[in-house]
């Protein structure tokens, strides 16, 4: 017969408690937690916020998405200036996330998103913009499109800051600084 202080705990009770304790203590010192983020998809002109959960940096729950367009998408589809014909599988790429522990992070769209004015109803100047520049916004826009599917987000944020800047160019001059921008983005 053995002693009650040399007995031992059965194993399949001790299982349990162990993973109880890995658990646990990822949650609390691990990256664990609530992960959030937008996305933008330059073949759709759309944008995606997902949420899910991690538990030290593993995803443990499955990635749940909204789509939703800004009002400056909703202009750019309905004026003819986004064909999304023919995309099976769009692409989408991180505009800013946030994860436990981690400050927060951006990712190759979130240049096009600051200057559209994605976020907080910034992008009704660039309605307003075309209805009274009709005639540059059909310069612009088809290019900005482009511009934004080949990835040269640079080129893009110059092009909306050229759009602001006074004297406005005429067409041509529009035409040539979006070849010029083009050209500077790819050196």
């Amino acid at each position: 017969m053995t002693s009650p202080s040399k007995r031992r705990v059965p194993l399949w009770l001790s299982i349990p408690v162990v993973l109880l304790i890995l658990v646990a203590a990822g949650w609390l010192f691990g990256a664990s937690g609530q992960v959030t983020g937008v996305e933008f998809s330059p073949d759709l002109f759309e944008h995606r916020s997902f949420r899910y959960y991690q538990w030290c940096g593993i995803r443990v729950t499955t990635k749940q998405t909204h789509v939703w367009r800004s009002e400056f998408d909703d202009y750019l589809h309905d004026s003819g200036y986004v064909d999304t014909s023919g995309i099976d599988e769009p692409r989408w790429q991180l505009v800013k996330g946030f994860a436990p522990h981690v400050r927060g992070w951006s990712g190759p769209a979130n240049s096009l998103c600051l200057s559209i004015g994605c976020f907080n109803g910034r992008d009704e100047r660039w309605i307003t913009w075309s209805n009274d520049h009709p005639e540059l916004a059909k310069v612009a826009w088809p290019a900005l499109v482009q511009l934004s599917r080949e990835g040269k987000y640079e080129a893009v944020w110059e092009l909306l800051f050229r759009l602001e800047e006074p004297p406005l160019p005429d067409v041509e001059q529009l035409q040539k600084f979006i070849d010029d921008a083009r050209l500077r983005d790819e050196g």
